[in-house]
């Protein structure tokens, strides 16, 4: 550290969160700030960005940036917990895409630190992935401790997995890898290409506030469409998801992001409607050739009958989610997901529940998914693994009774 007296001789004047010098200052600003705007940023560093509530602050600096030639800004962090923090949705994904080449941010600049998602934590040959600096500033011993402390206590290991090895996400890691869900993103592939093609609808209401999904699962062993040759010959998953507009949990940034670049529907009111639901699946029917339904029944209503209605019994099929008919569905999605016989379309909403899902046994050789809490959601990936459970034989070629009604309804029309 520099003496006061020592900045003083140079023209520096230090306060208490204040430095100044000639016309600029350095100033420390809590995380929680709530008044940072209208600063003219040259340049600012901002540290362990994980732990703060909002990216308000950091945001605010960069703003304050346009208004210099030559302006700089610094974001140090470990790991966290809360993969749908600001930090990892938005400053470490950029980084990654960066990296893997799938982004072009000139303005960026980022390194990651971190052990590999296949390492294995307790061996010491891979912390200098996570700590270049061993040796120099970070002891190895001090390293070889808090690992031995890891291995006797959750909590520790917890810390010593964010802190020291800079890994994302609680101590329980989930069933399905994102290096395998990220292979099978096709980006080249759109909702466009599916048009016209057949699929099963898969749905699982929530009881009035929590988050709904409905899932359209596309069969391999189809005709190709001619006009867009490549959504053919692999499973290919489309999510919807709803929330209600006036909620209380799902409603930060992060969720917030998702709903403006419209991975969400927002329902009006405190609950989601079924006519909400029943409408978006219409407009979809519009597009998709939907030949089956699957669904979970608990909480399904009134939805079933109007599908009932529309496309006929034989075509409505309740799943309840248990062991015994999950066992199958999670089988093959690990499967479709290692092999890359399975395809979507990015959904970042569909890839935080698939990475959500913690899979047990019953006892009895069935397999079945959880979530760690209740503020996780994994409502679109049970919708995957009921779809691939049912849909093991490709669709058939018989009409739907609304296809029949709306072909009748044609003729009628021409003549």
């Amino acid at each position: 550290m520099v003496p006061d007296t020592e900045l003083a001789k140079a023209g520096y004047r230090v306060f208490k969160e204040r430095i100044t010098y000639r016309h600029g200052f350095y100033q420390f600003l809590s995380s929680d700030a709530t008044t940072s705007s209208g600063h003219k940023t040259h340049w600012y560093v901002g540290d362990e960005t994980h732990e703060h509530k909002s990216p308000y602050l950091v945001e605010c600096m960069i703003g304050g940036m346009s208004a210099r030639s030559n302006p700089l800004g610094w974001q140090i962090t470990t790991a966290g917990v809360d993969k749908l923090h600001f930090c990892y949705t938005e400053y470490r994904e950029d980084v990654v895409r960066i990296l893997t080449r799938k982004a072009d941010l000139d303005h960026t600049f980022g390194v990651i630190y971190a052990v590999d998602e296949n390492d294995d934590w307790q061996d010491e040959r891979v912390w200098r992935k996570a700590n270049p600096n061993i040796d120099v500033s970070t002891d190895i011993e001090r390293l070889r401790e808090r690992c031995r402390e890891a291995q006797s206590s959750s909590l520790r290991k917890q810390i010593f997995l964010n802190e020291h090895l800079n890994i994302w996400g609680s101590e329980e890691t989930g069933h399905f890898k994102a290096a395998d869900w990220d292979a099978c993103y096709d980006p080249n592939l759109s909702e466009a290409d599916l048009v016209g093609m057949r699929c099963a609808g898969i749905f699982d209401l929530s009881q009035t506030r929590d988050m709904s999904a409905l899932v359209y699962l596309f069969h391999p062993e189809q005709p190709t469409n001619p006009d867009n040759p490549k959504a053919g010959g692999r499973w290919i998953a489309v999510a919807r998801h709803f929330l209600p507009k006036e909620r209380d949990r799902c409603n930060n940034a992060t969720w917030q992001k998702w709903v403006r670049k419209g991975y969400i529907i927002e329902c009006e009111g405190r609950t989601i409607r079924q006519q909400d639901v029943l409408a978006q699946i219409l407009r979809d029917h519009q597009k998709f050739r939907i030949l089956e339904w699957v669904f979970d029944p608990m909480f399904a209503g009134d939805l079933v009958p109007e599908l009932d209605k529309r496309w006929g019994r034989r075509s409505v099929t309740a799943i309840q989610q248990h062991a015994k008919n999950e066992h199958p569905g999670i089988l093959k999605m690990e499967t479709h997901f290692d092999q890359r016989t399975f395809a979507h379309l990015g959904d970042p909403v569909l890839r935080y529940c698939v990475l959500n899902v913690r899979v047990r046994s019953n006892g009895k050789g069935h397999l079945y998914m959880y979530k760690e809490s209740d503020d996780e959601k994994i409502d679109s990936a049970e919708c995957l693994a009921m779809g691939f459970a049912r849909t093991h034989t490709p669709f058939s070629e018989k009409k739907t009774q609304m296809e029949r009604l709306l072909e009748e309804k044609r003729k009628t029309k021409a003549h």
